[in-house]
């Protein structure tokens, strides 16, 4: 819900409009700076927390690998019996456990999903495969009267109010780093609800 706004002094004249058109220009330029600028900020930012994280997560593996071959030089007493049958199980020292465990089995697809339903398909192996009921919005938006019929179906349309700067009426700084800029450019378009 947006939140409400107390308007100013209403234009008078068809100047007044022109003068607050440009102003609102003007100030979405201002947004667009001062977003821009707090994108490079925050790009440096995270660029020196990526290379400071990747630092200690080199460090960590390197602690693991050499944990690993501690565990593997001494796999006897890693092992553990349970129903009569062995397997390795973890060891706990006083910073942590350490060991094997087992984990769920996963699927690794070397395609992508629609090829492998296909090929799934053709092989006649349709129990892999899910299908999934979606609503279909298009279609309630096509025919609202017979949608609307379905309990819990509503469909509604507002009317708002718009206001859009001409590009003459400001300057637009666009910062080719800034992934910000179309979210913003949207922005420019200004929507009073009515």
């Amino acid at each position: 819900m947006e939140a409400r706004v107390e308007a100013l002094e209403a234009p008078q004249t068809s100047e007044m409009v022109l003068a607050a058109q440009r102003r609102i220009g003007e100030l979405d330029t201002e947004i667009i700076e001062i977003q821009n600028a707090a994108d490079v900020e925050k790009n440096r930012i995270q660029a020196d927390a990526d290379r400071r994280i990747k630092r200690r997560e080199r460090l960590i593996a390197r602690f693991a690998h050499g944990i690993r071959r501690y565990a593997l030089d001494h796999r006897s007493l890693f092992s553990k019996r349970r129903s009569g049958r062995a397997y390795l199980g973890t060891l706990s020292f006083g910073t942590g456990r350490v060991g094997w465990r087992r984990i769920r089995p996963s699927v690794k697809a070397e395609v992508d999903d629609e090829t492998l339903i296909a090929r799934a398909r053709a092989s006649g192996h349709e129990e892999f495969i899910v299908v999934k009921a979606v609503l279909d919005r298009n279609a309630i938006l096509a025919h609202p009267r017979i949608a609307e019929r379905v309990l819990g179906v509503t469909v509604t349309g507002e009317t708002q109010f718009l206001v859009k700067p001409s590009k003459e009426s400001s300057t637009f700084v666009r910062s080719p780093r800034s992934r910000v800029w179309s979210r913003i450019a949207k922005r420019r378009e200004t929507q009073l609800e009515e």
